[in-house]
């Protein structure tokens, strides 16, 4: 069984599926905030798809994803793991480039970073972290 899925005439593979857990150990930590920023990222072409989990078991060390390898991606006869403490958009990167093993454009990661940051600053320096990002 192979998991495929066709963009724009381009056959493609999924490659993984991530669950972020959602549970009430994991969201003062900002889980809430990395499901946004992995569904964003992770879009059509990335070949992984973000999924709101329940606790994964990994309390206290969170936020938490837990990658599920699917049919016909490189990383297939790998067992699914926990990638614990996503908490930096490095972290974000790494889970979704390395461990995820999705093929992103750097226009892709720069959009993304300024995202990341833009959710985490206070409200009256977002605009600020916007304009820069676009001067």
């Amino acid at each position: 069984t192979c998991s495929l899925r066709i963009l724009r005439g381009t056959l493609h593979y999924m490659l993984a599926k991530l669950y972020v857990c959602q549970s009430y150990q994991c969201k003062p930590q900002g889980a809430n905030l990395l499901l946004k920023d992995l569904e964003e990222l992770c879009g059509p072409s990335s070949g992984c798809k973000v999924v709101a989990s329940a606790c994964l078991d990994h309390c206290g060390r969170g936020p938490n994803v837990e990658v599920h390898y699917l049919p016909g991606g490189p990383k297939a006869k790998q067992a699914k793991h926990v990638v614990e403490g996503v908490k930096t958009f490095s972290n974000v990167r790494e889970l979704v480039q390395k461990t995820a093993g999705a093929k992103l454009s750097r226009l892709e990661l720069q959009v993304s970073q300024i995202k990341y940051d833009a959710r985490r600053a206070r409200p009256q320096d977002r605009v600020g972290k916007l304009q820069k990002a676009f001067s």
